[in-house]
C-alpha cells in the first residue's frame, strides 16, 4: 500500500501532466483556427480555377492537352506513379500519421516504378526505416502551410510529369470531415479527367459565349499548374488542421483520464459529434448544457406566419456539424406536411450568396437556416436578396435577425448560463459527479423579429402593444420571449 508521500507525489505528477496536455490542447486549438481561416480565404480562388477549366471544356470539349492525356497505351502495371504523402513533423496526434502512412505504403508497394514525395518528418523517418526510397529533394516541413510551398511542390512533380518520368501523380492526405471524423484520402492530381469537370449547367443560367484570343493549349498550360498548386495547398491546410484536431482529441483524452470533471456550455449537438454518449448518461467526466435548436418550434413559427406554404428552402453549410441534425429534422417536418423542400449549400460567404440567389430562382416562399456560422456571417449580404423577392428567412439564432434575417430563434442564453453555473456548483459544493448530471437542453427559446425586414417584406406588424400581444399569443407555445430589433452591421 502506498504511503501518504507516494500518493502526494503521484497526484503532483498527474497535475503536471494535465498542465502539459492542457497547454498542448490550447496550442493545437489556436493553430486549428488559423488553418481553417487560411482555407476559407483561399478556397474561393481554387474553386474559381476549377470553374474556369469547366467552362473551357464545356465550350471546347475536343481540346487536347498533355494534362488530360490518360496514357492508355501504357499498361496499368507499368505506369510510373508519384505519390505526394503529407504527414506530420511531430507525434502525439492519435492515429493521424498511422492512417496516411499505411495507405501510402500499400499503394507504393503495388508497383515497381513508383516514387514517393513525403512531406513531414515522421513520414520520412518511417519510409527510411522501411528501406523505401524517398525523393531526396522533398524535405519540407508541414508547419505553416503556404501557397509558396505548395507551388514549389507542384512545380517539382509537374516537371517530372512533363519530362515523362511520371505517368500519374497522386496526393495522399488527411481530410477533416468534422471535429471528430478524419479520413486518409487519395486524390489523383495528374492527368486530369475531363469528365470530372464537365457538369451540365443549370437551365436557368445564362450561357455565355467564350472567345479565345490565344490557343486553348496555352490557356490550359497556365491554368492547370495553378489548379494543381491550389489543390496541393488545400491538402496541406486540411492535413495541418486534421493534425492539430487529432492532437486536441488526444490531449483531451489524456486530460479526461485524470478524472477532472469538465462542464461545457452551449454545445449545439454534443451527442452527434461524440462529445457525450447520450442525453441521459454523458459518460466519461463530461457534462454541460446545449443550445440545441428546437427545429419544430422554428417550423411552427414559419407556418403560423404563412399556413399555406408550399415550397421551403433550406440554406446551410455542409461543413457545420451543428447544422446536420437540424436540417434532417426540418426535412422530416416539411415532408410530413407535404411541402416541397429545396436544399442549397455553401462553404463560404460568396457561395452562400449564390445559394441564396438560387433559392429565389427556385421560387421558395420561405427559407430555414439552423445555427450555422457561415450563413450567419453571410446574412448581411443576402438578406436583401430574400426581402426583395418577398422570401422570409427563419433562422436558428438572434444574431441572424441582427444581420437582417426576418426571424431568429434561439435558446435563452441567460437561462443556459445559469444552468451551467448550477451544474458547476453541484460538482464543487454538493459532491456530485458528472455521471449524476445529464447534459441539459432547453425547450423554449427567444424569438427575435427584425422590424426593418418586416417592413421590406410588406408586413405591417405595427409593433404596438396590442400587435405584440397578438404575436406573443400566436408564438406562445414555441418561445418564452419576443424581442424586436433592427439590422445592425456591428453588434
Amino acid at each position: 500500500m502506498a504511503n501518504t508521500k507516494e500518493i502526494q507525489k503521484r497526484m503532483k505528477s498527474i497535475r503536471d501532466t494535465m498542465k502539459i496536455t492542457s497547454a498542448m490542447y490550447m496550442i493545437s486549438s489556436a493553430k486549428l483556427r488559423s488553418a481553417k481561416q487560411k482555407l476559407e480565404q483561399t478556397e474561393p480562388y481554387f474553386y474559381a480555377l476549377q470553374g474556369s477549366i469547366s467552362r473551357f471544356l464545356r465550350h471546347i470539349p475536343e481540346v487536347q492537352n498533355r494534362y488530360f492525356d490518360q496514357k492508355k497505351e501504357i499498361p496499368e502495371e507499368e505506369k510510373r506513379r508519384g505519390y505526394i504523402v503529407i504527414t506530420a513533423d511531430k507525434g502525439l496526434a492519435g492515429a493521424y500519421n498511422h492512417n496516411v502512412i499505411k495507405m501510402a505504403h500499400e499503394l507504393f508497394t503495388q508497383g515497381e516504378n513508383n516514387k514517393l514525395f513525403v512531406v513531414g518528418e515522421l513520414g520520412r523517418q518511417y519510409f527510411a526505416k522501411e528501406g523505401l526510397a524517398v525523393d531526396a529533394e522533398f524535405k519540407y516541413t508541414v508547419q505553416n502551410p503556404s501557397l509558396h510551398r505548395a507551388r514549389v511542390i507542384a512545380d517539382h512533380v509537374m516537371d517530372l510529369y512533363a519530362e515523362n518520368e511520371l505517368d500519374e501523380v497522386y496526393i495522399i492526405y488527411t481530410k477533416m470531415e468534422n471535429s471528430f471524423s478524419m479520413n486518409a484520402e487519395k486524390m489523383k492530381l495528374l492527368p486530369l479527367v475531363k469528365e470530372d469537370f464537365l457538369h451540365p449547367a443549370p437551365a436557368d443560367i445564362y450561357q455565355e459565349e467564350i472567345r479565345v484570343e490565344s490557343s486553348m493549349e496555352a490557356i490550359l498550360e497556365h491554368v492547370v499548374p495553378n489548379y494543381v498548386t491550389g489543390y496541393i495547398y488545400c491538402a496541406l491546410v486540411e492535413s495541418f488542421a486534421s493534425e492539430h484536431n487529432s492532437r486536441m482529441m488526444a490531449m483531451q483524452a489524456a486530460t479526461e483520464e485524470s478524472g477532472t470533471p469538465v462542464v461545457f456550455a452551449a454545445v449545439s449537438d454534443p451527442v452527434s459529434v461524440g462529445l457525450v454518449d447520450s442525453l441521459e448518461a454523458p459518460g466519461s467526466n463530461l457534462t454541460g448544457t446545449s443550445d440545441y435548436l428546437d427545429t419544430a418550434a422554428v417550423m411552427n413559427l414559419m407556418f403560423v406566419q404563412n399556413p399555406d406554404l408550399q415550397k421551403v428552402g433550406l440554406l446551410y453549410d455542409l461543413g457545420q456539424d451543428s447544422a446536420a441534425s437540424a436540417i434532417e429534422s426540418a426535412k422530416a417536418y416539411l415532408e410530413d406536411k407535404g411541402v416541397e423542400v429545396i436544399e442549397r449549400t455553401g462553404t463560404s460567404v460568396d457561395e452562400i450568396a449564390l445559394a441564396a440567389q438560387a433559392l429565389v430562382s427556385d421560387g421558395v416562399e420561405a427559407v430555414f437556416t439552423p445555427t450555422d456560422n457561415t450563413v450567419m456571417t453571410a446574412e448581411l449580404s443576402i438578406y436583401e436578396t430574400f426581402t426583395d423577392a418577398g422570401v422570409m428567412h427563419f433562422t436558428g439564432a438572434d444574431s441572424f435577425a441582427l444581420n437582417g434575417a426576418f426571424v431568429g430563434y434561439g435558446v435563452d442564453y441567460v437561462q443556459l448560463g445559469e444552468a451551467t453555473a448550477d451544474m458547476v456548483a453541484e460538482l464543487l459544493c454538493e459532491g456530485k459527479t458528472t455521471a449524476d448530471l445529464p447534459y441539459q437542453t432547453f425547450d423554449n427559446g427567444i424569438v427575435t423579429i427584425n422590424t426593418e425586414t418586416c417592413e421590406a417584406l410588406g408586413l405591417d406588424l405595427g409593433m404596438d402593444d396590442n400587435t405584440l400581444n397578438m404575436i406573443k399569443e400566436a408564438f406562445k407555445p414555441y418561445c418564452t420571449e419576443i424581442v424586436v430589433v433592427t439590422t445592425q452591421e456591428n453588434f
